[in-house]
């Protein structure tokens, strides 16, 4: 079965309003595409990483959750606009660890690898000023009072609905990242639960004479998708997702400028003058929701060829986690700025 048919029906709203709607500012370059993933799937690996790094994530399996929880919610934005200048923090062995990794780091040096609990969460956004000093680094971390913000409303509902653990909104999600009938998923609690930490992220478009409204849900999906990852590998000790198929595309800042190094994503000068003069893209408008979901047409229908090849080969499907991985990883590759917004979408 195609991927594209196992996707969850918000993700597959995302596919259809793209073939939809007019493109003003992003458009795919379909030959470039058919070349791309073609040659994706001859010569990527499409492997994950193995283990957990020293002083970003803890070696406990049940801590790693909760660790992975408090950091979903704070994990964006982490480019500062018009300078090359990306959140850093030195670890405890004084390596340098940069973006959503510097996050990490902000979390093990304060809680040293001890599940977190939302009590514990609390004293860190107590003040503005006390955020800022959790996240304190080589460079200030944008966007610290939204950071505070959300913080502060996750603390609030996991202690009054999750009994102040987060572990347990994967298990009253039943280890799916989407529910059926009267019965929510992980992903369906966390961002109708968390209207500002895992809400927001969605915007209206209008197609003809229909208002469409899309959930991108970036850091929920990334969230399971990271858990499912991990469960997968630590012997039995966490339950992999039952539905990992169902999952949609993670769409962040990275993807897009991989998609464009292989031509497959083409922009029309004014786009591609903000991307080039790191000026931020604003957040919700036009040309962010085109450049989103270009992205996540490319991703989906990359995977289905990908698999279809793989099939012919003998070779067994890959998932959402193995190309995520390797597109991931082969787009902060690139010689290209990525784009920035000022957004806590991703």
């Amino acid at each position: 079965m195609a991927y594209t048919d196992t996707l969850n029906p918000f993700s597959r709203e995302l596919l259809v309003s793209w073939e939809r709607m007019p493109h003003e500012y992003v458009s795919i370059n379909v030959d470039a595409f058919i070349r791309t993933a073609r040659a994706d799937s001859r010569e990527r690996k499409f492997t994950l990483p193995v283990g957990s790094e020293p002083g970003l994530e803890p070696a406990d399996h049940g801590a790693f959750v909760t660790y992975l929880f408090w950091e979903s919610v704070v994990n964006f934005c982490f480019s500062h606009p018009y300078v090359r200048r990306v959140f850093t923090v030195r670890g405890r062995n004084g390596k340098r660890w940069s973006g959503s990794s510097a996050l990490y780091v902000c979390f093990y040096r304060r809680f040293g690898g001890q599940p977190i609990f939302a009590d514990d969460i609390f004293p860190i956004v107590d003040s503005l000023q006390k955020t800022k000093r959790f996240f304190a680094g080589e460079h200030y971390i944008p966007l610290a009072g939204e950071r505070r913000e959300l913080l502060l409303e996750a603390a609030a509902v996991v202690k009054d609905r999750f009994d102040g653990d987060p572990r347990h909104i994967v298990e009253a999600g039943h280890h799916r990242a989407f529910g059926g009938q009267d019965r929510l998923g992980i992903v369906e609690m966390l961002v109708n639960y968390f209207p500002k930490a895992f809400g927001t992220d969605a915007a209206t478009v209008t197609i003809g004479d229909e208002k469409r409204r899309l959930h991108f849900m970036k850091r929920a999906q990334l969230f399971v998708m990271l858990y499912h990852r991990h469960a997968v590998a630590s012997g039995g000790a966490l339950h992999p997702l039952s539905d990992i198929g169902a999952l949609g595309p993670i769409l962040d800042y990275e993807l897009p400028r991989g998609y464009r190094a292989d031509g497959v994503l083409q922009y029309e000068p004014e786009l591609e003058h903000l991307i080039a003069s790191r000026e931020p893209i604003p957040s919700k408008s036009p040309m962010e929701i085109e450049l989103r979901l270009a992205t996540a047409w490319a991703f989906a229908h990359e995977l289905n060829i990908v698999n279809d090849i793989r099939e012919v080969s003998g070779e067994p499907p890959i998932g959402v986690p193995e190309l995520d991985y390797t597109r991931w990883s082969y787009s902060q590759s690139v010689a290209l700025n990525h784009h920035i917004c000022l957004t806590t979408d991703y």
